[in-house]
């Protein structure tokens, strides 16, 4: 399987997901994509962790991931990622830059 198709299935279990278990799948799949280097399947790996979305809070693994994003996608410079506290989409390297 490709990591996009990795991602998307990912992507579709985290919205359908009911339960923290649900958002445990999500995750290990977003992490398989991350793994095989696509970038968008790092950061959301990466908000998971950070903000504790579906998954005990971990700020060292929200950090690694969001910033191996950022180095792999350094061409974009739309790489944003959610506050899921205030709903707000930051700019991740400036995310970073406040809590790397």
């Amino acid at each position: 399987m490709k990591a996009t198709e990795i991602y998307n299935s990912a992507i579709e279990k985290y919205y359908a997901a009911n339960s923290s278990s649900d958002k445990k799948h999500a995750l290990k799949e977003f992490e398989n994509a991350a793994k095989m280097g696509f970038d968008l399947a790092m950061l959301r790996a990466g908000e998971m962790y950070f903000f504790g979305d579906g998954v005990e809070p971990s700020k060292e693994n929200g950090i690694y991931w969001i910033s191996k994003a950022c180095k792999v996608a350094e061409h974009y410079n739309d790489l944003y990622i959610q506050d899921l506290r205030t709903g707000a989409f930051l700019y991740a390297k400036v995310f970073l830059s406040e809590f790397g």
